[in-house]
């Protein structure tokens, strides 16, 4: 991986994959960190996103895959990546990956896994750090592999807030666990507003059904959809 520019990262959906809301929460907080993100979009062969790596010339290949057909896909874009003379563009996988399968998906060119919940800030530090650590967690050796210059650079969400690339133990170190953190579904609510959260009560993206006047509602769903939204609720 060059160290000589940011991280350039390709998020691909392969496969039959019907929504892609992961996949862009996942590029938002990379660019977020300060990395380049490239995004695919859904339906994509492995074929595409070889020729996508090519042409954008990246450092890493991110593959979000729900569909189960992880490892053969996984497979084909590795093997393709070598083809094309890629070999040193690092695979990474994540998505809903059975822990039976993450071996395989190593074995067959995979840099790392990372399955549903892990935290954006240790694939942030897997990109930053180039580390092979695989799906085991991240450790200290890998915060120290993230280079000081991008540890020590605020990063300032739309929010207003700044954030650093990774935390470790010592910035939770004073926090009390009832003030501050809580129990699901209960104040604070640092962990969800209800006690069980998408587990139980299925994820939606909603917008409120007016906006201003009904000829003003309507031109905003136009626009909405004019740019690519594709549901309205």
């Amino acid at each position: 991986m060059s160290t000589e520019r940011r991280p350039r990262i390709l998020i691909a959906k392969p496969g039959l994959d019907g929504h892609d809301r992961g996949a862009k929460t996942v590029a938002y907080a990379l660019r977020e960190a300060g990395m380049e993100v490239i995004y695919t979009g859904l339906h994509q062969t492995p074929e595409q996103i070889v020729q996508a790596a090519l042409q954008e010339d990246v450092d890493i290949v991110g593959l979000s895959i729900m569909s189960g057909a992880h490892l053969p896909l996984t497979e084909k874009v590795v093997s393709g990546l070598r083809r094309a003379g890629l070999s040193d563009v690092a695979v990474v996988v994540g998505g809903v990956i059975p822990e039976r399968d993450r071996d395989g998906l190593l074995a067959v060119g995979a840099a790392a896994v990372f399955p549903t919940g892990t935290r954006f800030e240790d694939i942030a530090a897997f990109a930053q750090g180039g580390s092979s650590a695989g799906y085991t967690a991240i450790t200290d050796s890998v915060r120290a592999s993230v280079p000081e210059s991008a540890l020590g650079r605020e990063v300032v969400l739309e929010s207003g807030l700044s954030v650093k690339p990774v935390y470790g133990p010592a910035d939770v170190a004073d926090l009390d666990y009832a003030r501050d953190i809580g129990e699901p579904g209960q104040f604070p609510f640092t962990r969800g507003i209800h006690p069980l959260m998408y587990r139980a009560r299925p994820c939606t993206m909603r917008q409120y059904a007016g906006f201003g006047t009904p000829h003003e509602t309507n031109e905003r769903f136009k626009f909405l959809i004019a740019n690519g939204q594709n549901a309205l609720n």
